[in-house]
C-alpha cells in the first residue's frame, strides 16, 4: 500500500464514522466534513466545520528498516464564537479549544481502530485556539507502520 492509498483509506474510515458524526450532530447540529488535501490559502470556512483535512506526509522505508512507515497529516478544524463559559468570578473559558481536541481526539481514535495498535506507532499534536478565532484548529500527524509483503522499497 502505498500512502496515498492509505490517506484514502483513513479519510474513508473518517467519513464513515459514527462516533464522529454523533459528536458533530449533538455539537453542531450538522456532519464533519473529511477533505483530502486543500488548498491551505483558502480553507473550507465555517459552513464546512467542523472538518478535517488530511494530507500525505511522507514515507520511510529501506533495507535496513523492519518495516515501511508513513506519516499522515490532519489538521482539524471547529467554528466556535460562542461566549466563554464564566467557571469562577475570574475564571472564564471558550468551548472552542476544548471541541477542537475532542474531535481530534476522536479522529486518532478513529484511526487506531481502523489500523489497530500494532501499526499505530507515533501520534504528535498542536492545537490553535487564538490564531484564527473563532476557528479554532488543532494539527496531528500520525506516523504507522506498514510490515513488508516484497520489495521494501515498493
Amino acid at each position: 500500500m502505498d500512502i496515498n492509498q492509505l490517506t484514502t483509506q483513513i479519510g474513508v474510515a473518517l467519513a464513515h464514522s459514527d462516533d464522529l458524526l454523533t459528536w458533530a450532530l449533538d455539537t453542531y447540529q450538522r456532519s464533519h466534513q473529511v477533505f483530502i488535501a486543500a488548498d491551505e490559502r483558502d480553507l473550507p470556512g465555517e459552513q464546512s466545520c467542523p472538518f478535517v483535512v488530511l494530507n500525505s506526509v511522507g514515507t520511510a522505508a529501506g533495507q535496513s528498516r523492519q518495516y515501511k512507515t508513513h506519516t499522515v497529516g490532519f489538521r482539524c478544524y471547529v467554528h466556535d464564537d460562542t461566549a466563554p463559559v464564566q467557571l469562577l468570578d475570574n475564571l472564564r473559558q471558550f468551548s472552542g479549544e476544548a471541541r477542537v481536541e475532542t474531535f481530534r481526539k476522536k479522529i486518532e481514535t478513529v484511526v487506531d481502530a481502523r489500523f489497530g495498535d500494532e501499526f499505530l506507532i507515533d501520534v504528535d499534536m498542536e492545537i490553535d485556539a487564538i490564531s484564527d478565532y473563532p476557528f479554532c484548529g488543532a494539527v496531528m500527524t500520525i506516523e504507522l507502520k506498514q510490515p513488508w509483503t516484497g520489495d521494501p522499497l515498493d
